[in-house]
C-alpha cells in the first residue's frame, strides 16, 4: 500500500510516494513559473492554474517512469499546498489534470495586496477567528464581491489551489475544505470547527459558494481517471495546510519546535487542546503574531507566521544579478548563487565572531505589522561583502522567527528544547543551514530532516491514520 503525497508550493511542486512503513519509494520538485505579472494591477497576485496543474503532471510522469508498475500501488492521494489563497471553478466544467483549465479563475495567493488596510477596516470583525488580513481567502472574495461582482458570478465553487486539485482529480463529488484550509482564510471559529455565518452575512459574503468544512482523514471520493498508472480505486482526501503537513513530516514530540523556511517562513510547536489552553490569553485580541492554527486530531499548533522567507534572500540575489547584468549581460541568478555561496567554511569561522551587521528582513512587512520594512544594521568595512550580507539577511530571517515566537510564548510549558529545520531553502542554502545552528539557535540541538517536506507530510499523515485503524 502506497500514499501519494502531494505539495503545491508558492514556487515549485513536489509529489512523494510513501510505502505503508513511511519510506520513500520516488520523489520529484520541479519549479512550477506561474507567476502571473500585471503591469496593470501590480497589487495584485496571482499564478497561472495552468502552469501548476501542467507541473504536477510533469512531476507524477517523471515518478511513473522511475518506478514503472509499483505505482499501480498508491491506494491514497493527499494534497497539500499554499494557505491563504483562493481559486473559483465552475464544477459543471469537467476536466482532468492533463487538459487546460477551463472556467476556473487564477490562482490568488496569499501574497495578494488588493485588499487595503482602508478595505480591511470596513469589514466587519470576528471576536471568534483570526482577523482577517490581505490575501486571506475571506477577504479576498470579499473585494470581489464589491469590486468585480459579474466575475465571481461566473463560478459556483471556491477553494485553495489545493482544493480545486482534489476537486479536479475526483470529478468534483464534494465540495470539502479541511478546518486547516478553512482557519487560514479567516472567519472561521477553531473551538466550533465552523465558518462564523452571522458575520459573513453581515459582509455579504457569497455564502451560496463555500465550501463544507470537515475534518482532516475524510475521504473525498476516489480518482475519476487512472493517472499515470494509478488506479481509479485510489481513495483522494480532503486537502490539508502545507504548514500543518510541514510540521508532520518532522514528527516533533513535546517542547520541539519546527522552522520551516521556503517562500515564507514559520516556527510552530504542537501542543494538546488542553495545554493551549491556559495561554490563549496570548491571541485572545487576533493582534499577536503568535497564533493558534489546527493541526491533526487532539493536537493545535502554537505558530509565528512570518511573510519573510527565502523570499527576501531571493529579492537579494535578484538585486545582485541586475547590478551585475550591467557588466556582464549574460549572467543568471544561478551564477550569483553559486558564487555567494562559495565563501569556505574557514573563512566564514574567521569572520563569524567578529560581524556585527545585522538584518530586519520585514522586506515585504507582516501580517501583523504591514507597515515595517527591511533595513540592514551596523554595517562596517571588512563584513561589508556580497557573501556576508548574506549571510545577515538568513541570519536575520531565522532571528526574526525565533524572536517573535520566544516573545509571544513566554511559559516553561512552550519552552524551545530542540528545533526540526526544514523546507527547500534549509536544503539549497547552506547560510541557513549554518546560521540556524551557529548564531540563532546556538542553545538547543537543531536536526535537519532530509524527508522533512510538505508532500512527506501529506503522505505519512494518512498512512498513520490508516496503519492506526
Amino acid at each position: 500500500m502506497y500514499s501519494l503525497g502531494i505539495d503545491i508550493g508558492t514556487t515549485s511542486v513536489k509529489v512523494t510516494i510513501v510505502n505503508n512503513e513511511n519510506s520513500v519509494i520516488a520523489s520529484k520538485s520541479l519549479f512550477s513559473n506561474a507567476n502571473i505579472e500585471s503591469k496593470l494591477h501590480p497589487d495584485h497576485i496571482e499564478q497561472s492554474v495552468s502552469k501548476i496543474f501542467e507541473t504536477l503532471d510533469k512531476s507524477l510522469c517523471a515518478i511513473s517512469q522511475e518506478i514503472g508498475q509499483e505505482i499501480k500501488h498508491v491506494k491514497h492521494i493527499v494534497v497539500c499546498g499554499q494557505m491563504h489563497g483562493c481559486v473559483l471553478w465552475d464544477s459543471n466544467t469537467r476536466h482532468q489534470i492533463q487538459n487546460s483549465c477551463e472556467n476556473v479563475s487564477n490562482l490568488i495567493t496569499w501574497r495578494d495586496q488588493r485588499c487595503t488596510v482602508e478595505f480591511l477596516e470596513s469589514l466587519p470583525v470576528s471576536q471568534n477567528s483570526t482577523n482577517l488580513s490581505t490575501g486571506f481567502g475571506c477577504a479576498t472574495l470579499l473585494w470581489m464581491r464589491q469590486n468585480c461582482c459579474k466575475f465571481l458570478e461566473k463560478f459556483d465553487s471556491c477553494g485553495t489551489i489545493a482544493d480545486y486539485v482534489v476537486a479536479v482529480l475526483t470529478g468534483y463529488s464534494k465540495r470539502l475544505m479541511c478546518y486547516q484550509n478553512a482557519n487560514s482564510w479567516g472567519y472561521f471559529n477553531v473551538l466550533s470547527q465552523k465558518w462564523d455565518l452571522s458575520v459573513m452575512r453581515e459582509a455579504n459574503f457569497p455564502l451560496e459558494i463555500l465550501p463544507e468544512v470537515v475534518a482532516p482523514g475524510i475521504i473525498v471520493g476516489k480518482l475519476a481517471h487512472q493517472w499515470h498508472g494509478i488506479p481509479t480505486e485510489a481513495h483522494v482526501y480532503v486537502a490539508l495546510g502545507d504548514l500543518q503537513c510541514s510540521v508532520m513530516a518532522c514528527k516533533p514530540k513535546e517542547n520541539e519546535a519546527v522552522v520551516n523556511v521556503s517562500t515564507s517562513a514559520q516556527i510552530s510547536m504542537a501542543v494538546q487542546h488542553e495545554t493551549l489552553a491556559i495561554h490563549r490569553t496570548q491571541d485572545d485580541s487576533g493582534k499577536s503574531p503568535v497564533v493558534r492554527v489546527p493541526y491533526f486530531g487532539d493536537r493545535d499548533l502554537i505558530t509565528y507566521a512570518s511573510l519573510n522567507g527565502g523570499a527576501v534572500f531571493a529579492e537579494y540575489v535578484r538585486l545582485l544579478r541586475d547590478w551585475t547584468q550591467k557588466f556582464v549581460p549574460d549572467v543568471t541568478e544561478g551564477d550569483i548563487y553559486s558564487r555567494l555561496l562559495e565563501e569556505t567554511s574557514e573563512q566564514h569561522a574567521d569572520s563569524g565572531n567578529k560581524r556585527k551587521m545585522t538584518f530586519s528582513p520585514t522586506l515585504f512587512g507582516e501580517r501583523h505589522a504591514p507597515d515595517l520594512k527591511a533595513a540592514l544594521h551596523n554595517i562596517d568595512a571588512p563584513h561589508f561583502n556580497a557573501p556576508e550580507i548574506g549571510r545577515a539577511i538568513a541570519a536575520g530571517i531565522l532571528r526574526n522567527l525565533r524572536s517573535v515566537f520566544d516573545s509571544g510564548t513566554r511559559n516553561e510549558l512552550l519552552k524551545v528544547a530542540h528545533v526540526w529545520a526544514c523546507g527547500s531553502v534549509f536544503t539549497r542554502n547552506r547560510f541557513f543551514r549554518e546560521e540556524i545552528t551557529a548564531s540563532v539557535f546556538d542553545d538547543v540541538n537543531v536536526s535537519f530532516s532530509r524527508n522533512a517536506d510538505a508532500a512527506y507530510g501529506a503522505a505519512i499523515s494518512i498512512i498513520s491514520e490508516v496503519a492506526m485503524k
